[in-house]
């Protein structure tokens, strides 16, 4: 179970990452299209 654990933290952090990229080219996006 212990291996479990790290392979879903790990995956966790991932998804974050991936969450904190998208909200990041979100914001960008946003800023890009509010300057049109």
């Amino acid at each position: 179970t212990g291996k479990k654990l790290t392979m879903d933290s790990q995956n966790a952090e991932i998804v974050a990452d991936m969450l904190l990229a998208l909200t990041k080219l979100a914001s960008k996006s946003s800023v890009l299209i509010s300057d049109q």
